[in-house]
């Protein structure tokens, strides 16, 4: 009986070894890839990609393999569809305080969405990643009139 119960025990361990290291596997592999599909502007379902990003962002593993690429993330707030435009923002803001470099063009993102009234747009993304990111964004200096006004809190 007790070999059977260390047998049992064994293969439970060896079972969460080869979980985590597929776990690891994939949350630092895919944001790379991921990153790279999304700067081809052909790829059919740019938003479901950036969203996977965003998703593997909010991940303790995902985040620290992000680090390095906070500055591939940062252009795609100029991005033609809102939906990237929203997933990069939110995956900015599950990484936080590191990606401090992306405020100004996360300001800048969000300037440009003052006038837009949509329900569901990158916006929201955006400010969540400003709040996570640099709770004091409001007080910066490159903060225009238009955003105070729209957004005073």
């Amino acid at each position: 009986m007790k070999t059977s119960g260390l047998f049992v025990a064994l293969a439970f361990a060896l079972a969460f070894q080869v979980f985590a290291a597929v776990a690891v596997q994939s949350a630092t592999g895919a944001p790379v890839e991921s990153i790279a599909q999304l700067a081809d502007r052909k790829a059919a379902d740019r938003g479901h990609i950036a969203g996977e990003i965003a998703r593997c962002a909010s991940s303790t593993s995902g985040r620290a393999v992000l680090l390095e690429h906070i500055p591939d993330l940062i252009p795609f707030l100029k991005d033609e569809e809102d939906v990237v435009r929203y997933w990069v923002a939110i995956a900015l803001g599950h990484i936080g305080a590191p990606a401090i470099d992306a405020v100004p063009a996360l300001i800048v993102a969000l300037d440009e969405r003052v006038d837009t009234e949509a329900t569901k747009s990158s916006e929201s993304g955006i400010r969540f990643a400003l709040d996570r990111i640099d709770p004091d964004w409001r007080s910066r200096p490159d903060v225009s009139a238009r955003i105070k006004e729209r957004w005073p809190k």
